[in-house]
Formats: structure tokens, C-alpha cells, sequence
């Protein structure tokens, strides 16, 4: 299951000592990595259109026609512009990674998601 896989990912880095920056770009590399156990290409900083503008999602899925199938979101800051590019993107599963400081996330997440599209995946909060 992806959310388990996800969570050994977090287990594997959490304790190696690196700033919350880099635990973002070591997080998406591992995503994109995992990819490959769900036989999908991962792709970094994918494209999409977000009410108008463009946005980059941190790390989709994409089917063997490049279409998305999985994305994710990793953040350390409540950040509404998260949920709204992962309600707009076509994919079949969609992933909040938050490791900041506020609980509740998933309250939060839920005023902006109304159909329950996007699977919070709360960390722990990483202050480093």
C-alpha cells in the first residue's frame, strides 16, 4: 500500500539530520524512486494548470501514456495552493505529505476538498 510505503520512506530519513528543505527534495526523490515498485514512472515538479495559472506538483505517477495516475504534495506549511493543484490534477490517487506544525490537518484539508479526494499523510513535526 502506497501510505505504508510512504511512511517507511519518512522512517528511512527522519533521523539522518538534514534541514526541513532538504527533506522536501529527499522525499520527492524517494517518491519518484518508489514509482518504480508500482511499475509507473515517478516525475518530479509536474505540470499543471491550477484555476488559471500553472503550478508544479512535487511528484506524480504517470501511466506507460503519460497519463497521471498518482501525485503528491509534500509541504512543512499549511499551504492552500497544495490542495487546490491536487484537486485539479486528473489522477486517480492523491496524496497530502504534511510534516509541520499544525494539528488538525486533516480538518484543514477537508474545507477545500469537500468530495474527499486527497489522502493526508501527517507526519510528525520536523523542526531541523
Amino acid at each position: 500500500m502506497i501510505v505504508d510505503d510512504i511512511w517507511d520512506i519518512w522512517k528511512k530519513i527522519y533521523f539522518i539530520g538534514i534541514n526541513r528543505y532538504e527533506l522536501h527534495n529527499k522525499l520527492q526523490w524517494e517518491i519518484v524512486k518508489l514509482a518504480d515498485k508500482y511499475k509507473v514512472k515517478g516525475k518530479k515538479e509536474f505540470i499543471v494548470s491550477q484555476i488559471g495559472r500553472r503550478g508544479l506538483i512535487d511528484v506524480v505517477w504517470i501511466s506507460s501514456n503519460n497519463e497521471p495516475i498518482v501525485a503528491f504534495e509534500i509541504d512543512s506549511s499549511r499551504r492552500e495552493k497544495s490542495i487546490w493543484k491536487l484537486l485539479e490534477i486528473d489522477a486517480k490517487e492523491r496524496y497530502w505529505i504534511y510534516y509541520g506544525c499544525y494539528s488538525n490537518i486533516e480538518l484543514y484539508t477537508s474545507q477545500f476538498d469537500k468530495d474527499h479526494l486527497i489522502t493526508v499523510i501527517n507526519f510528525p513535526y520536523y523542526k531541523k
